[in-house]
């Protein structure tokens, strides 16, 4: 028999003791498949290099703040040094250009300011007389002498490089033949331009002997033409090429126009510029008058169209006052002479003519009082302004007659 087996001890389970879990380690990720042979590999970026750095500057402590804020509190303040003026700033050159046709003393008077005087001589014995006053000279001859080819060449001269040349002239002042410069014009004239860059010309007024008033002294402003005394800038003179040189007259207004055409204005200052001696217009008035008919027909053919209308009004008036009428009066008194004498009973032919060529007197008379009463003021005679200027429309006809039957009617274009 087999001895009983005596029960073992009791197994009893105990509950584990509650320990932290560890996390598991993150499962690596699959590998990805490798790139094609054909792709370039790309090259890792580099770590940044450490930047060395000092020890960081020590915070002051509220002492040394005090004491800074006292010392800036204390310390006066630093002027700026003062800059130097500004030194006056250079004076624009003048020169003058003096058309010769009187004395060369009597006609350089009145440019003793200009920086350089240009005397356009036509003879060589007032060249000389030009030259000992103290001015450059050139000699053109008289019967050579075309109004803007002259100019030009005193232009020339003035701005040829020479010994004695003046450089950087920035105006120029064109004087008449006959004219003399009024004291102070030049300096007055040049401090406008320099405040008006946009004016171009400038003139003032033109005294004369047997006008005291001023030929060109009417209202001041900008204007359209001047006269041949002006002063230009140099600059815009030669942006529009000078005087013509194929003009027999009214060279000026031609330029004027050109310059206006460009955007510059044209100016009178209500200040004296020039005095023409006695003996220097010359003719008698029946002379000048036909010198002015012939000048506005050139200007109407020249430069007559819209919007310049050169010299239309003028031409209009010496045509209808000087041709027109007349010849309306005339015929009416000799149709009505003809009409009385043929159809009239007891009428005298005479009495009717006289009758027509009274009212037609009349007609005249009533035009020089308006002209006396309205546009002849500062006149010293307006009476007798009115009149010469009434029966002036006469000769003025016939120069306006001599232009359309030259060869210049044909030659004149804009």
């Amino acid at each position: 028999m087999t001895p009983a087996r005596r029960p073992g001890p009791r197994l009893v389970e105990t509950p584990p003791r509650d320990e932290p879990r560890q996390p598991e380690p993150p499962s690596a990720p699959p590998p990805r498949p490798a790139p094609a042979a054909s792709a370039a590999a790309k090259p890792k970026p580099r770590p940044p290099e450490p930047v060395e750095t000092g020890p960081a500057p020590a915070k002051p402590s509220a002492y040394e703040q005090a004491v800074r804020i006292e010392t800036r509190a204390a310390a006066p303040a630093q002027e700026s040094a003062p800059r130097p003026a500004p030194g006056p700033a250079p004076q624009p050159r003048v020169g003058v250009i003096v058309m010769g046709g009187a004395p060369a003393d009597a006609a350089l008077a009145g440019a003793q300011g200009a920086d350089a005087v240009v005397y356009v001589a036509p003879t060589v014995e007032s060249a000389e007389a030009a030259r000992r006053a103290g001015a450059q000279a050139i000699d053109v001859p008289a019967g050579a002498q075309n109004p803007g080819r002259a100019r030009n060449a005193g232009y020339r001269h003035l701005m040829k490089p020479k010994p004695e040349a003046v450089p950087g002239l920035a105006y120029v002042q064109f004087v008449e033949a006959g004219a003399a410069l009024a004291p102070g014009w030049l300096d007055a004239a040049v401090k406008f331009m320099e405040r008006r860059p946009e004016v171009a010309v400038v003139e003032g007024a033109t005294l004369e002997a047997r006008a005291p008033r001023g030929r060109n002294a009417g209202e001041t402003g900008e204007i359209q033409t001047s006269g041949p005394t002006l002063l230009v800038r140099a600059e815009a003179f030669e942006a529009a090429g000078g005087y013509r040189g194929d003009l027999p007259v009214n060279e000026t207004e031609d330029l004027c126009i050109r310059l206006r055409r460009r955007g510059a204005h044209i100016w009178r200052l209500d200040a004296p510029m020039a005095t023409l001696r006695r003996g220097s217009v010359s003719g008698s008035w029946w002379a000048r008058a036909v010198r002015d008919g012939y000048r506005y027909a050139h200007g109407v053919r020249l430069h007559g169209a819209p919007p310049e209308r050169l010299y239309v009004g003028e031409h209009a008036r010496s045509l209808i006052w000087g041709a027109a009428i007349p010849f309306l009066i005339l015929c009416f008194a000799a149709i009505g002479a003809a009409a009385a004498q043929i159809f009239g009973r007891g009428l005298n032919p005479f009495s009717v003519a006289g009758a027509i060529l009274g009212f037609g007197a009349a007609l005249y008379l009533a035009r020089i009082v308006l002209v006396a009463l309205f546009a002849s003021r500062g006149r010293r005679n307006p009476l007798v302004y009115a009149t010469s200027a009434t029966f002036g429309h006469v000769p003025e006809f016939i120069g306006a007659w001599r232009f359309y039957a030259s060869r210049d009617a044909r030659r004149a274009e804009p």
